[in-house]
């Protein structure tokens, strides 16, 4: 059991750090409306330790040409910084995708000269491996320090007896 246990353990912990190491690909927004010239991307993810880049993809359109640019709004969820962030890319016309690369609590700022894009943004969230991860790991050290704490079963001093039919629980009758 304690050898189990153990082994389990390792096994999770080993799964976890997969999870917590490979992000898991998802959609963060889309489609989705803005009824303004601003739309802002951004991942929140508190438990991507690795800060590794995250390529993100952005997929526009709009019913008539409209000239999009894409900035940098650093670690502001709302973009205040809006006119200090840094010109990434931008395209015209009525459709279009944007690819860059991006870090965890980084935001970014799309900006349209007309209102109503309808805009899908894709990214590999590293939140969703990193939450199972971190869990998974939690859990597999649980088990490794419960293998090695249990008590192996107690081994028998001597070896067995059996007892005959005529022997009472106290033993043989001396008389």
């Amino acid at each position: 059991m304690r050898r189990r246990l153990v082994v389990i353990g390792i096994a999770l912990a080993l799964v976890g750090a997969a999870l917590w190491y490979f992000p898991v690909q998802s959609v963060s927004t889309g489609p989705e409306s803005d009824s303004g010239t601003v739309f802002i991307v951004g991942l929140d993810a508190p438990l991507d330790v690795l800060g590794a880049q995250i390529p993100f993809t952005l997929h526009w359109e709009a019913r008539s040409p409209v000239s999009v640019k894409l900035y940098v709004c650093g670690d502001h969820p709302t973009c205040t910084n809006l006119g200090l962030g840094t010109y990434i890319t931008g395209e015209n016309g009525t459709s279009g995708t944007l690819h860059w690369n991006g870090f965890a609590d980084q935001y970014f700022a799309l900006v349209s000269t007309i209102a109503g894009l309808t805009v899908n943004v894709q990214y590999p969230e590293p939140v969703i491996g990193g939450t199972l991860g971190v869990a998974l790991i939690g859990f597999a050290g649980f088990l490794v320090v419960l293998g090695v704490l249990l008590r192996p079963p107690p081994t028998p001093v001597g070896r067995p007896t059996r007892r005959s039919k005529d022997e009472d629980v106290l033993g043989p009758d001396p008389l």
